[in-house]
């Protein structure tokens, strides 16, 4: 029992110290655009919740030791003893998708989200309106936003990710260890490209122990445009493949003000093949980005056949932001009904597309300008109806790489 103790003490302490670095990390956060800022509804708010989420974690580590006990019956043993004497029942997901108590804030919570929140008792409207965006969330908040995922609409899952619809124009994308470096060049994009229509990200949670996450973000009008593609006409596709060039030329426009390749807060570039491989080193070149790629297929050490690969490609290309997964999937556009304006009653009403709006940047980021290209059409398989999306690419704005495109499936499928 004193081993039990001992570990219950370390484990706590270890959690309670973690938390208050959490809290001293959330409040620079909060002070960063402005250290002048009147810190007053932030302490209102740590006052409320501290106590709360120190016993949290207090119960958590001493549960945590007991399971590290060798000589003590572990709680997953006792849960699955229950689970066998209860009937075997249909779970709905949406209950394993709640968010606990001990989560953490990594990205501000939006005061859209916040807006649709239950307050407790010690909160008023008053405070909120003036925090605005805030690192910080209620447990009150936090079994409201539990609310709208046990209520919601599953329209997305992939593996052991989910997209949530909310309602309210809200959705939330959940699964573990999920990649939210991007969120930084959508961000930039917003910024400096403000007509290309990008999810807004109206909150980040994650759970340290778990992995679990959370992102809450804007739910963009329309469907994805694979679902409609292979009954579109060819003046339908020509109007998506003009949209896109429009969109994408401004998106190449904007400035790399970091010297690194790649995307996210670390940038580093990556190559989604079979599976996703990242780059170990920040790179600041074609030179080094054409190591990574050989690297990649297994060229690590020097070798005839890399060399002689290594010749075919080049060190001379422009560096563009890029999406770096241009599929129809990741596009969602909306058909409308147009009637002529020129009065005459022999034109009948034309059925016109729309795209309203860019998904999935998880792999965006700096990159040769010849990239968008080849991983836009490298991500077409045979059979699934979109074979001709190559010939709709919004080659005005990204280009036409045929010769790059080659190379690549040369190195890539070695």
């Amino acid at each position: 029992m004193e081993d039990i103790g001992r570990a219950a003490d370390d484990a706590e302490r270890q959690s309670l110290r973690e938390h208050n670095i959490s809290v001293i990390q959330r409040m620079q956060k909060f002070m960063e655009d402005d250290t002048s800022k009147d810190l007053s509804s932030y302490f209102t708010h740590l006052q409320n919740d501290y106590s709360k989420r120190r016993q949290v974690l207090e119960q958590k580590a001493g549960r945590k030791a007991q399971i590290a006990t060798e000589d003590t019956q572990t709680v997953e043993e006792e849960e699955e003893e229950e689970e066998e004497e209860k009937p075997q029942v249909t779970v709905d997901v949406r209950k394993t998708l709640q968010i606990k108590r001990d989560v953490e804030v990594f990205s501000p919570v939006s005061e859209k989200l916040i807006s649709l929140l239950p307050e407790s008792e010690s909160e008023s409207s008053e405070e909120n309106e003036t925090t605005g965006s805030i690192y910080f969330i209620t447990f009150t908040q936090l079994d409201g936003l539990n609310d709208m995922i046990r209520k919601s609409k599953i329209i997305h899952n992939l593996g052991k990710s989910f997209v949530l619809d909310l309602g309210f124009d809200i959705v939330v994308k959940v699964g573990r260890n999920l990649d939210i470096e991007y969120l930084d060049t959508l961000r930039d994009i917003r910024d400096h490209a403000p007509d290309i229509p990008v999810p807004e990200t109206y909150a980040i949670l994650e759970h340290e122990d778990t992995g679990i996450c959370h992102i809450f973000m804007s739910k963009l009008e329309g469907q994805s445009l694979n679902k409609i593609w292979s009954t579109l006409s060819v003046k339908q596709k020509q109007s998506v493949q003009t949209q896109l060039d429009d969109l994408f030329r401004q998106l190449r426009l904007i400035k790399n003000e970091f010297f690194e390749w790649g995307g996210g807060g670390t940038r580093r570039c990556k190559d989604i093949r079979k599976r996703e491989i990242v780059a170990q080193y920040p790179i600041f070149t074609e030179g080094h980005f054409n190591r990574f790629l050989l690297q990649a297929s297994g060229y690590n050490k020097p070798s005839p056949r890399r060399e002689m690969l290594n010749s075919f490609l080049r060190t001379d290309h422009k560096v563009k932001l890029t999406h770096g997964d241009l599929h129809p999937r990741n596009i969602c556009a909306v058909l409308a009904r147009e009637t002529p304006t020129d009065g005459n009653e022999e034109d009948q009403e034309e059925i016109i597309i729309k795209v309203t709006g860019i998904l999935d940047w998880d792999s965006s980021g700096w990159y040769p300008e010849y990239w968008e290209y080849v991983k836009a059409i490298n991500t077409i398989c045979a059979g699934d109806g979109m074979e001709d999306w190559w010939q709709y690419l919004p080659t005005n704005a990204i280009g036409k790489w045929p010769n790059e495109y080659a190379i690549y499936m040369l190195i890539s499928q070695d």
